[in-house]
């Protein structure tokens, strides 16, 4: 472990005793640990625990959307992408497709009400989309799913071509 990994580990034990005395304030931060811990195992190569730390953020999220969609909706689409990520790298890759396509629905949604807000978020998660629906042989929708986040990312990158230029 690193000590990033430490602390995020610590960050999760802290939050989950928060969480346990005063859930409507802690389980969102409980979340967000969750989140950056499974992160850090999966970097150091401990997909499986990480994997279990990303379905149990996604869990709170999604709880956390049904009552506050506003505010929670954002953050359970991200874990949802990251979710995909993981999924795939431990070979769940049916799985993997159905996290990455709820992220891209919710995206979807969020940026036709908030393009400056969610454009960016929506590409990546078409492009990830893009990358699942390879992994599970349907070429045809993959190269269109990349095709459609590649234009995103070129009218990202019209607009604001230091933070995306990078993504083309």
């Amino acid at each position: 472990y690193t000590e990033a990994a430490y602390a995020a580990e610590e960050a999760v034990l802290l939050y989950r005793d928060l969480a346990a005395v005063r859930p409507e304030k802690f389980r969102s931060e409980l979340a967000d640990a969750l989140s950056a811990h499974a992160d850090s195992l999966c970097e150091l190569g401990h997909r499986q625990e990480g994997l279990v730390a990303f379905d149990e953020a996604v869990a709170i999220f999604g709880e956390l959307s049904q009552g506050r969609p506003d505010e929670f909706r954002p953050d359970y689409a991200l874990a949802l992408r990251s979710l995909a990520c993981s999924l795939s790298e431990v070979g769940r890759r049916a799985e993997a497709l159905a996290a990455a396509e709820g992220a891209t629905t919710i995206f979807r949604e969020l940026a036709e009400a908030r393009p400056d807000r969610f454009q960016a978020e929506l590409a990546a998660a078409v492009y990830t989309l893009a990358s699942r629906l390879s992994e599970v042989a349907r070429p045809r929708q993959a190269l269109v799913a990349a095709r459609e986040a590649e234009g995103f990312y070129r009218v990202l990158a019209l607009a604001h071509p230091e933070q995306h230029n990078r993504d083309l």
